[in-house]
């Protein structure tokens, strides 16, 4: 099987929610080219979904290795180091994704969310509308609750 199948194979078991099925044909890509970013970032992605969290930091730090410009890596690797307690790390990865791509809404929701944790209220709201003026949708919630954190902090 060629590289690209390869590829294209795991990226449709992980759809399927195969997910085991879809690491192993990742690695085989990555055997034929371990330079292939993308497939680092995805099987980084494989190995979230089965909360594998320190061998997809890896990945994603591996793909970063190969393109220092992928928002997609960055972002994953901050939400990454995020839900492992290292959210100054995370807010360090947040920082180049939006430099890699400041149109990414997912990136400015999921650093609010990082700062909207630290308590980082003003912060977290200025994420989440940057979000919602590209498009990102579902952060009422979230911008409620940060104005209702800093209007608390007011009194």
């Amino acid at each position: 099987m060629a590289n690209w199948e390869l590829y294209a194979s795991a990226a449709a078991e992980a759809k399927a929610g195969r997910l085991e099925s879809a690491l192993a044909r990742y690695d085989q890509a990555l055997i034929l080219d371990p330079l292939f970013g993308e497939a680092w970032c995805n099987r980084g992605g494989v190995l979230f979904q089965l909360r594998r969290l320190d061998l997809a930091l890896e990945s994603f730090e591996k793909a970063l290795a190969i393109n220092t410009a992928d928002d997609r890596a960055w972002c994953n690797k901050a939400v990454t180091l995020a839900l492992l307690g290292k959210c100054q790390e995370a807010l360090a990865a947040f920082e180049s994704a939006v430099a890699a791509n400041p149109k990414n809404g997912e990136t400015w929701m999921n650093k609010g969310v990082v700062l909207q944790a630290l308590g980082r209220f003003e912060e977290a709201l200025d994420c989440f509308e940057r979000a919602d003026a590209l498009g990102f949708r579902g952060l009422e919630d979230s911008i409620k609750s940060c104005v209702a954190a800093l209007e608390k902090r007011q009194k």
